[in-house]
């Protein structure tokens, strides 16, 4: 085994420095015959050849630490014809072994394979992450948690040929399990036929309460989906899962009366099975393979005078390849343009009874309503208080219930003879109920555009060839730029009422970003009050949108960076919008 140390032994101090200032302290590479338990960040740097019985092949002890695969593999004893052993699993005998850590990170790319025992295993372990790893062959779960093991991610993994003939195992396995997040894996050719209980991802066992399985992909397994007795409070929503267990199983096993896309043993109501795509179930349900379109809340819960809320939407359109999400309408505001399953967080903006359109844009497939995948309404739930009902403050919703008691009171007060009083009652109450009907679509009009929908937006401009004009055009209309400048027919760029009111003390945008520059780098605390003040106009003219403070610089968000590479920075924005409009 090769092993590069960094730091200094002799000095605990000097090494926690040295291995502060680089990325990893360690290389490994080569054989391992001992259990190599590392406490800093590592690295491989070679293959890995595992001969260690008995016992794990890497122990991580200690929390904090990143193990990167690097594209390399680390291989057990195991039989690589097979699951990784031919009868009973060896006690202990794992490639990877974290217990009692927090935020420890295992990634990929790489392979953990043919172990005799599991690949990974957490055991009480929390905060931590296991992402783009693939485990093959090994003798029990490619992937298992238990012991309590909590908060943790599961994430972009293959699990492939993993599983035993005598316990409920497979690609990935939660085994007492709390809060554990396992998404867009994929799972494939995992457990025994001779094991009901083998699974691609399993929660056997009672102990397992409060995990998200989204957005993966499993197939050719004896079970898709395991659910064990007492498992409960879990949510399954967007997965895929097809042909399991695979043919030759059902073929060769024709008196087999398990193997299912999902098996759920648990009590009817204790976990969560929504949108997801299969074929056969045990106590879940598979509905036919069409779109989900869901909100998350809805209703979004408010408080106070709040009418507007925030929501995450989750689709699956499995007969589409490219879908948006619209507003209103199905040509309506876009707010993002993705692949046909997926999830994106609204702002907070969505209002009662906001409407949102998932379209099928394959192809380049018209916005038009024969190509609505399907529709969602959100609504908003909140008590409001009488002060509420009196708040003039532009919210429709709350001014029209102000509105309905003004209305009231000026017909009562108008009233002298008992015999109007039907009359002027009547005039308020339809003014009032006209106020009342205020479409909510006017909300949605307000909605301001969301880092994903600007994102989106971009990439599909950018597909569609839209010329830098055009795009400029795009940001100046839509980003607030509208509300503090005008453009005059001679091509300049003057300021509305509310500009002048703010570039009023103002030194323009480049000297604003020129010093922000250096207040970056300056800790919030210790910031001056005018530092401060030039740090709040930062974020009151929209700069954030563009740009971020991240510790001890300026950068570019996600938004930020794709204009930058269409040379479109904040003063180009202007000048281009200027040439175009005096052409």
């Amino acid at each position: 085994m090769s092993l590069r140390v960094c730091g200094l032994v002799s000095s605990s101090v000097v090494a926690l420095l040295a291995c502060a200032t680089i990325a990893y302290c360690r290389d490994i590479s080569g054989p391992i015959s001992s259990t190599l338990t590392i406490t800093d960040s590592s690295r491989l740097t070679g293959d890995v050849t595992c001969t260690v019985s008995g016992a794990a092949c890497i122990s991580i002890g200690a929390s904090n630490v990143t193990l990167d695969l690097n594209g390399y593999s680390i291989t057990g004893q195991g039989d690589p014809r097979t699951t990784g052993c031919s009868g009973a699993a060896t006690p202990n005998e794992f490639g990877i072994l974290v217990v009692m850590q927090r935020n420890v990170v295992i990634r990929g790319l790489g392979i953990v394979q043919q172990f005799r025992n599991s690949g990974i295993r957490l055991d009480n372990s929390s905060g931590g992450a296991v992402t783009g790893v693939t485990t093959s062959t090994n003798c029990a779960s490619g992937i298992i948690l238990l012991g309590g093991a909590a908060d943790n991610l599961i994430e972009d993994n293959i699990a492939i040929r993993n599983g035993l003939r005598t316990n409920p195992c497979g690609g990935i396995c939660l085994a007492g399990a709390l809060r554990t997040r396992v998404r867009g894996n994929r799972a494939h050719g995992n457990g025994f036929a001779e094991q009901g209980a083998n699974f691609g991802i399993g929660l056997p066992g009672a102990l397992n309460e409060g995990n998200i399985i989204e957005q993966n992909t499993i197939g050719g397994n004896t079970n898709g989906i395991f659910v064990g007795a007492g498992s409960k409070g879990n949510f399954f929503r967007l997965n895929l899962i097809y042909g399991n267990p695979a043919v030759q199983i059902a073929f060769d096993h024709p008196s087999v009366t398990y193997g299912f896309d999902i098996l759920n043993q648990a009590a009817a109501g204790d976990n969560v099975f929504e949108g997801n795509g299969c074929l056969t179930s045990i106590n879940a349900p598979c509905p036919s393979v069409g779109p989900s379109f869901t909100a998350d809340p809805n209703p979004i819960p408010v408080t106070g005078i709040t009418h507007v809320g925030q929501t995450t939407l989750s689709w699956s359109a499995p007969d589409a390849q490219l879908v948006e999400i619209h507003i209103g309408s199905p040509n309506g505001p876009l707010l993002t343009l993705q692949g046909n399953r997926g999830t994106v967080q609204t702002g907070p903006w969505v209002p009662e009874g906001m409407t949102f359109y998932l379209q099928d844009v394959t192809g380049g497939k018209a916005l038009t309503s024969n190509y609505t995948l399907a529709t969602l309404v959100v609504h908003v739930q909140n008590s409001t208080t009488i002060a509420g009902v009196f708040d003039f403050g532009g919210r429709p919703q709350l001014w029209n219930g102000g509105a309905l008691l003004v209305l009231l009171g000026f017909s009562l007060a108008g009233v002298r003879r008992g015999r109007r009083l039907r009359t002027a009652l009547g005039g308020a109450a339809f003014l009032a109920l006209i106020l009342l009907g205020l479409p909510s679509a006017h909300a949605q009009s307000q909605a301001q555009p969301t880092v994903e929908h600007t994102s989106a937006t971009l990439d599909k401009m950018m597909a569609e060839h839209k010329s830098q004009q055009q795009i400029a055009q795009y940001v100046f209309d839509t980003h607030g730029c509208k509300a503090c400048h005008t453009v005059g027919q001679n091509g300049k760029l003057g300021f509305t009422a509310k500009g002048k009111q703010t570039a009023e003390g103002f030194e323009g945008c480049i000297r604003l970003l020129t010093d922000m520059t250096v207040i970056a780098q300056t800790p919030e605390r210790q910031r001056s009050a005018q530092q401060q003040k030039k740090a709040s106009r930062f974020q009151e003219f929209g700069c954030t949108f563009c740009h971020q403070i991240t510790p001890g610089r300026l950068s570019l968000t996600g938004v930020g960076t794709k204009l930058s590479h269409l040379h479109l920075g904040c003063v180009d924005v202007q000048k281009t919008v200027a040439v175009r409009a005096s052409r």
